[in-house]
Parts: structure tokens; sequence; C-alpha cells
């Protein structure tokens, strides 16, 4: 059930990082995905 909500954020990230094509925030956000998803 949690995992519900952490992809539709995920997907709206990498969707927003597609668009902006930064590889600094996208290694920052699956950094904070992978520590939210843990703890």
């Amino acid at each position: 059930m949690i995992e519900s909500p952490v992809t539709e954020l995920s997907s709206f990230f990498l969707s927003s990082q597609e668009e902006k094509k930064s590889p600094m925030i996208s290694k920052i956000v699956n950094v904070f995905f992978i520590y939210f998803v843990l703890f």
C-alpha cells in the first residue's frame, strides 16, 4: 500500500527530470526515495 503513492511520486519526479534533464537532481531524488522506502 505504501508503494503505490511512492510510485506515483517517483513517476512524477521522473517525468519532471526528463523535462529538465538534470543528473544531479535525479541522483538526489533516487537517494531520497531509496531512503524513504527503507525508512
